[in-house]
């Protein structure tokens, strides 16, 4: 019993510890469209089978995201759309938790179909 007369708090659970933890690492593989000129094809491992979702931004170099960050400027993606990119970009891929916080990134330079 506390001084309100009620039961003690005996556990807790705390939010997770972003600062203090690395962010997570995603395969991110690109190969050229079958179809669709300036079209590439992404393939993604490692990511969680549920609760996530998945962003991308394509830029001259890889984006540097920490984990716990919400990215700004990266489209939302359905982990199976081509993406229309040129060669030799380089696209970042995120994996967001529920909160839209980055958990996982990773990122390859694209190939584009010609």
């Amino acid at each position: 019993m506390n001084i309100k007369n009620a039961d003690a708090t005996t556990s807790k659970t705390f939010e997770t510890d972003y600062a203090n933890t690395e962010i997570g690492a995603l395969g991110v593989t690109s190969a050229a469209s079958a179809t669709i000129s300036g079209d590439t094809v992404i393939t993604v491992t490692g990511a969680e089978v549920k609760d996530t979702t998945l962003a991308y931004k394509v830029a001259g170099k890889a984006i540097d995201v920490k984990n716990g960050q919400k990215p700004v400027g990266f489209t939302a993606w359905d982990g199976n759309d081509e993406i229309t990119a040129a060669t030799g970009k380089i696209i970042t891929v995120v994996e967001l938790n529920g909160d839209g916080r980055a958990i996982k990134v990773g990122s390859c330079s694209v190939v584009a179909k010609a």
